[in-house]
């Protein structure tokens, strides 16, 4: 799983899948959408955890970072993000709704 952090004032920390822990930093400017939704934690989990799935555009190549909520990057960026990109409300907006959705829901497209 990709992993990114982020705060208002610095880049987002991003670790791609296959990077053995290396982190590379992102501007929120690469960020061109962000969805949030739930998913299990792993196959054989019965439990369903809140994700945020953000998609940048990276000088080689587009990537998607999925974060959960039980990962220690959660809650900086579940607090910074409406502070780092104004578009997107903030998590006490959109965090009830998550947990009752059928489906993801959109929080941030480049652009719109």
């Amino acid at each position: 799983m990709s992993r990114a952090t982020g705060s208002s004032v610095r880049p987002i920390a991003a670790s791609p899948s296959g990077s053995r822990g290396r982190e590379t930093m992102v501007s929120w400017a690469a960020v061109t959408g962000i969805s949030a939704g739930r998913a299990r934690p792993d196959l054989t989990s019965e439990h369903w955890i809140l994700v945020l799935a953000l998609e940048m555009q990276l000088p080689d190549r587009e990537h998607l970072f999925v974060v959960g909520e039980i990962e220690p990057a959660w809650i900086p960026l579940t607090t910074n993000l409406h502070v780092a990109l104004p578009e997107v409300a903030p998590f006490e907006v959109w965090g009830a709704a998550i947990i009752t959705a059928s489906a993801p829901i959109e929080l941030y497209q480049r652009g719109t």
